[in-house]
């Protein structure tokens, strides 16, 4: 064969490679689209599907290739003439977002569309307030997408044994009574027509160590129950871990109608699910609560309070079934927050929370000073506390002239005003002065002079923002309340 004739016959093939390339893609470019669909069940044995095309139900076969890939949930490509399943797609990430209102079992769950509840089918585990991505007819689950991101979390109960809290021996004393009693002997209580509390209001004037007891309140009660499991199953390793979640009353507020109530609801729901799937009790502690639970109709709170405290309210009411959730509200107003919220069934154990007595106050300096290294061989950790003590009580530190009708007047001091965050703030300041003058001068070890100086900071800083409430100036002064005619900051 001539090199004309070579050249010649690979030219014919390449013109009809290219012929064929081109027919290809005129096929290609001139065939209907395909049309694309959520499988909703798939039966191996007749060797069909239901698919999900656009809102409706369509039951279609599919080619030999694709079946070990079918499964409810997934997105396939359908030929748009036969309706015939072509192929599997990798990924679908496209549907309907909603959230699970109730779950029915462990193949479906119920999701509220424009106020209809509608019955669907779950392709994985789901529970009440998780976010779903459903397909358009809102028959299958494609994606679970859990729980909303938020300011409030699930944690295992913080490490606070009653013995770290110092000074409120009669208030703990008080919530193992009312609370962990009923709970831990539940049985005995209930063969006297008695119960376990839904809720606890702790009230007070602020930095008394609220906070701290909500989270005793989560790992004693833990404690007591996984004691109790224990030794009812002579096993080692039984263990109640408890939960807490902790929120902010101003951090739910939202200017938007409706955002709030979710957002009550979905803390309750997260609550519930944590007791009822893992068994253990759930501590939800609600601090601040008088920006959330405002008297209604009382002139100081707007109409949105009204649909907030009536969610909470809701909330409450539908612990009824639930055994292992405790509702623990922290204020230090508790004159405005809703008479309905603290009626018998909902919040009904109210515990005051005091300013700490002179020997509260050096059992707390006890806990925050343990530990420290003490400057010379003259002081113990007791010494240094008592010593902090009467520092803090000193006649030194006015903060308050209250004068009174007969005409004579008292003298309110930085000792009057003292609480458990502010001993904390002291030997904080003062652990600092020491580390300071270690590092520069190389002497080791907290002084006398540390914890005087933190306290005369801590007065120059009170001066100027320190308040007194009326809780305050019936203790300071019971018999002469009535008489007070007002009230001057010294200077």
């Amino acid at each position: 064969m001539t090199q004309e004739e070579t050249d010649w016959k690979e030219l014919v093939l390449r013109t009809k490679q290219k012929l064929e390339e081109a027919n290809e893609f005129i096929q290609k470019v001139t065939a209907p689209p395909f049309l694309t669909g959520i499988v909703v069940n798939y039966n191996k044995a007749s060797e069909s599907a239901d698919v999900s095309v656009d809102g409706k139900i369509f039951e279609v076969n599919y080619i030999p290739g694709v079946s070990k890939r079918l499964k409810s949930g997934v997105s396939v490509r359908l030929n748009p003439e036969t309706k015939v399943i072509m192929d599997v797609r990798k990924s679908n990430r496209t549907g309907v977002l909603t959230t699970v209102s109730e779950v029915l079992s462990n193949s479906t769950a119920i999701v509220e569309e424009a106020g209809v509840k509608r019955v669907i089918l779950t392709t994985a585990k789901v529970s009440e307030g998780d976010r779903v991505i459903v397909d358009e007819g809102f028959h299958v689950v494609i994606k679970n997408l859990g729980k909303k991101s938020t300011q409030y979390h699930l944690q295992e109960t913080p490490f606070v044994p009653w013995s770290k809290i110092g000074g409120l021996e009669s208030v703990i004393s008080s919530i193992r009574e009312c609370v962990e009693e009923p709970f831990v002997h539940r049985k005995i209580y209930e063969r006297y027509g008695k119960i376990a509390p839904k809720g606890v209001l702790l009230y007070g004037p602020s930095g008394c160590g609220k906070t701290l007891l909500a989270k005793g309140i989560a790992y004693n009660l833990a404690e007591r129950l996984r004691e109790e499991h224990t030794e009812k199953s002579n096993n080692l390793n039984a263990k109640s871990n408890g939960y807490f979640i902790s929120v902010k009353g101003p951090e739910l507020l939202n200017k938007y109608v409706g955002n709030s109530e979710d957002r009550i609801r979905e803390i309750f729901s997260r609550a519930r699910d944590s007791s009822k799937q893992r068994g253990d009790v759930t501590v939800l502690f609600f601090d601040e609560a008088e920006s959330l639970l405002k008297n209604r109709g009382s002139g100081i709170s707007s109409d949105i309070y009204d649909s907030i405290v009536a969610q909470f309210l809701s909330e409450m009411d539908g612990m009824d079934n639930n055994e292992n959730m405790v509702v623990v509200l922290a204020t230090n107003r508790p004159d405005i927050i809703d008479p309905a919220v603290l009626r018998p069934g909902r919040i009904d154990r109210k515990i005051r929370v005091g300013r700490p007595n002179h020997r509260a106050v050096e059992d707390i300096f006890n806990i925050y000073l343990s530990g420290m290294p003490i400057y010379d061989g003259k002081h113990t950790t007791a010494s240094l506390a008592t010593y902090a003590r009467d520092r803090l009580f000193s006649d030194e530190y006015p903060l308050f002239e209250v004068h009174f009708n007969e005409g004579n007047h008292s003298i309110v001091r930085l000792g009057h005003l003292t609480s458990g965050a502010m001993i904390k703030s002291i030997s904080g300041l003062a652990a600092g002065k020491a580390i300071k003058r270690e590092i520069k001068s190389g002497k080791e070890g907290l002084m006398e002079k540390d914890l005087s100086d933190s306290v005369i900071d801590t007065y120059q800083g009170y001066r100027a923002i320190a308040s007194i409430g009326s809780d305050d100036l019936l203790d300071f002064f019971s018999k002469r309340y009535n008489s007070i005619k007002h009230i001057a900051r010294c200077n």
